[in-house]
């Protein structure tokens, strides 16, 4: 709760971080998987975004930017399975009880980040947030 004049400050990913587990969180969800994931960012997309999502619990946006890049990540795509592997474990896509809909959710992935990374057969990931300030009015 804040008190008049209160500020809170919220940081966000831009949607094009955390490739990996949003690629299994999107396929999964197609295949009617629900995973309890953090990779989900539809609710923020854009400065513009988290400007509206201030003003839909009555605070005013005092400001908004996107921050630098902290780091750049190149994925190599050679393997996509073992790269799908990895992730799935943390996702939680191991758990899935029907075979089928983990190999779905498996292949799904590996097309993703195959069309992705195109015939380079690389994806570059470069860590940047969304960083909004905002205000309960007084």
């Amino acid at each position: 709760m804040l008190t008049p004049g209160g500020r809170v400050m919220l940081d966000v990913p831009v949607p094009d971080i955390m490739i990996a587990g949003r690629i299994i969180e999107k396929v999964a969800r197609e295949q009617g998987v629900s995973l309890n994931l953090l990779y989900h960012r539809d609710w923020i997309s854009s400065e513009d975004s988290l400007v509206q999502l201030f003003r839909s619990v009555g605070l005013l946006s005092e400001s908004v930017f996107v921050t630098k890049v902290y780091e750049t990540t190149e994925y190599n795509v050679d393997d996509p399975s073992a790269s799908f592997n990895k992730f799935a474990r943390y996702a939680g896509v191991d758990e899935i009880r029907d075979a089928r809909v983990r190999e779905n959710i498996k292949l799904r992935f590996i097309e993703a980040v195959q069309r992705m990374a195109g015939p380079a057969k690389k994806l570059q990931e470069d860590v940047r947030f969304y960083v909004g300030i905002g205000r309960k009015p007084t």
